[in-house]
């Protein structure tokens, strides 16, 4: 059981690192804009893997074209919008949400200090395809999704106002509900037929990570690869890439996976490299202080840590009542 100056202890790093993730320091005007923002979001501090030139450029171009329309520069991240089934704090957000917004602000910060438009984290979201191929339940995804823009507002009501965030979801680029449906049944007809799909070792973990069978299911031959031609079907839908290629946009993620040279991948703390969304959030002890993590199954399976209730003000939700505490 912790004490409660350890409580106390506990309550103050969350919040000063808060404080740290979004304060400004100031600087000079700079002469070139657009390179001053190309030079920060490219910083080796918090890119995780190194940018093929045709990134680079497609970067460099969002950030022209933003800084010449006077308009923010968008940040969006590719992401699920579901709570891995496998936890206990699954439907809603946790504290790895929270970590990685504390660290995506802090890559940005400077760049509010002199580029008055500011930034935009657009999280742009799977959310209908996750009953098709993973068999999560409506209201679990909606759970998620509300539960992370609470997150969101916290975070936003501590920020300068000229970072913003939004969720959008891949269900709204469509007419309603069923034009998803048709546009994606078209597609997964169009695409690769299953037998004919080949997965490597890190597909079928990924497949096998997420999805959840349900009770007396028969999977049958060729399952992993069905959900792979849905999955990836779905990944070409014509109105979801309009969206995510429009002008100006910045692709983000978290993991790294291989074939993914369009997206810059800055992990999901200082130290994690975990999808916030399939992972959970922790602290972890480093000398008389703590540093933030995101965990998956497999290193939470195989950590020891304790559970700590902590209060911080203005933060709501089933899973910020409590937190692991992690020994270095």
């Amino acid at each position: 059981m912790e004490t409660t100056s350890t409580v106390s202890q506990i309550e103050k790093f969350i919040s000063d690192e808060l404080d740290r993730s979004i304060s400004i320091d100031g600087v000079d005007s700079p002469f070139d804009v657009a390179n001053k923002i190309y030079q920060r979001l490219m910083s080796t501090k918090f890119r995780r893997r190194a940018a093929c030139d045709s990134l680079k450029q497609r970067i460099k171009e969002a950030i022209e074209y933003n800084v010449k329309e006077s308009k923010p520069i968008n940040i969006t991240f590719l992401q699920g919008c579901y709570k891995l089934w496998r936890y206990d704090e699954s439907p809603e957000a946790d504290w790895a949400e929270l970590f990685a917004l504390m660290h995506y602000a802090e890559w940005v910060m400077p760049i509010l200090s002199f580029y008055a438009p500011g930034v935009l984290f657009d999280f742009y979201v799977d959310d209908l395809i996750m009953e098709r191929i993973s068999n999560y339940r409506r209201d679990e995804i909606l759970s998620y999704q509300f539960s992370f823009q609470k997150v969101l507002d916290f975070f936003m009501s501590r920020c300068p106002k000229n970072l913003h965030c939004k969720i959008t979801t891949v269900s709204s680029q469509y007419a309603d509900e069923g034009d998803f449906w048709n546009k994606l049944d078209i597609a997964v007809a169009n695409w690769e037929k299953p037998e004919s799909i080949m997965l490597d070792e890190s597909i079928i973990a990924m497949v096998d990570l997420n999805y959840r069978p349900m009770p007396n299911e028969e999977q049958g031959d060729f399952w992993r690869e069905k959900i792979m031609c849905i999955h990836d079907a779905h990944s070409a839908m014509e109105d979801r890439l309009n969206y995510r290629e429009a002008n100006g946009k910045i692709l983000a993620m978290p993991q790294h996976y291989s074939g993914a040279d369009s997206r810059l991948f800055v992990g999901s703390t200082k130290n994690s490299y975990i999808k916030y969304w399939v992972g959970v959030g922790a602290l972890k002890r480093k000398n008389d202080s703590f540093t933030t993590t995101v965990l998956s199954p497999k290193q939470l399976e195989n950590a020891s840590f304790s559970m700590q209730n902590v209060a911080i003000s203005g933060l709501s939700g089933k899973n910020f009542s409590k937190i692991r505490i992690m020994e270095s």
